[in-house]
């Protein structure tokens, strides 16, 4: 079996779509225009919650990445805003969380940034 181990480092975990990128027109953001499948798509950043990610990353913090469309998504958007020297994993998002607590009783903060 072949696995990946990231040290013990804090994570933080990042969704892509409309948490690092908007597919909606954002004010004062950067825009990019992508193709896939032949079809023009432009996204803008989502500037606080990419400068949150530098802190979080400058704090020591591991960051994960990861896209309900899928870690090919989410790899080309980490490299369309320029991320691949701060993040650390790629993924597709999860689609279940299992563990011996809710997850309302992890000592998990989440945050939302919309």
């Amino acid at each position: 079996m072949t696995y990946i181990k990231l040290s013990d480092q804090q994570m933080v975990m990042y969704d892509v779509d409309e948490t690092l990128i908007s597919h909606f027109p954002r004010p004062h953001s950067r825009s990019w225009d992508y193709y896939n499948n032949k079809v023009k798509h432009t996204v803008w950043a989502m500037e606080d919650n990419i400068k949150l990610l530098y802190e979080l990353r400058a704090c020591d913090y591991q960051v994960a990445v990861w896209s309900l469309s899928g870690s090919l998504h989410a790899e080309r958007m980490v490299k369309l805003l320029g991320l691949e020297d701060v993040v650390d994993l790629i993924i597709p998002k999860p689609k279940l969380y299992v563990d011996d607590k809710p997850f309302e009783q992890q000592p998990i903060p989440r945050v939302w940034k919309p």
